[in-house]
């Protein structure tokens, strides 16, 4: 129990870190800030108590100590998303150097999908860990499969913008996908792609539906591989034993 608390305290203050750059007026190409935090209107300097992730918010109500200016609810959800997300994929893994990676790249892509939901836009600093993770992850993990992971998993994308003329995908996404190859493989990284893509379908039909966006419009498709990556991860052992996946 104490091991999924400090896990779970432990995802939320690097939420916190991620959240200070991401969240900032305008968008940081860093995801490490020099900066002392602040307040994004009135721009006082933030005492460490302020500063507890998820608490503070809370206690604070959801304003600012000073102006009493509103705070984006989306510095907690960033902190309680990778906090959540290192305690549930935790119940299917041993505490292992190959844990901490997947954690790791977990909360990078998670702290993509918020950039990229925010601006369309991702630092760049932010994919190149992502996928500096993946390939010293791959360097520990190496085999055929995870190599074909990263290849395909890259093409897929790119063959995509180059089709397009980058109107369907950007950059950002085939950098995701041959990280998500690299780590899960060849057969586990295309099906992590697909699952994403049927996300991305029934979240986009209502809104089509409804006339709330059109075919024309640009749609954040890191947030939906990001979720199809925890997903695979989280029901591993249903989908490689049960199912014989791999096999």
């Amino acid at each position: 129990m104490l091991s999924y608390i400090y896990l779970f305290f432990t995802g939320t203050i690097i939420g916190s870190f991620f959240s200070s750059s991401i969240f900032c007026k305008t968008l940081s190409y860093s995801p490490v800030s020099i900066r002392r935090s602040a307040c994004q209107n009135c721009d006082k300097k933030l005492k460490y108590w302020m500063l507890v992730p998820i608490f503070s918010y809370l206690s604070l109500g959801g304003k600012c100590y000073y102006c009493k200016d509103d705070i984006s609810l989306k510095y907690p959800l960033l902190e309680l998303a990778i906090g959540s997300s290192f305690v549930l994929l935790s119940l299917n893994y041993t505490y292992d150097i190959n844990q901490a990676f997947i954690l790791a790249i977990t909360s990078l892509l998670i702290a993509c999908s918020f950039s990229d939901q925010r601006d369309m836009k991702i630092p760049d600093s932010l994919i190149y860990s992502t996928l500096t993770f993946a390939l010293v992850y791959l360097a520990f993990n190496f085999s055929t499969s995870n190599l074909l992971g990263l290849v395909v998993g890259k093409l897929f994308f790119d063959i995509q913008r180059w089709i397009s003329k980058g109107k369907w995908v950007g950059d950002a996404d085939s950098f995701i996908g041959a990280s998500i190859g690299a780590v899960l493989g060849l057969k586990l990284g295309l099906l992590t792609i697909f699952i994403s893509y049927w996300l991305a379908t029934l979240f986009i039909i209502p809104k089509l539906l409804t006339k709330s966006v059109s075919l024309k419009s640009k749609l954040a498709f890191i947030p939906f591989l990001t979720i199809s990556f925890f997903l695979v991860n989280f029901f591993y052992d249903i989908i490689v034993i049960n199912f014989n996946y791999l096999q």
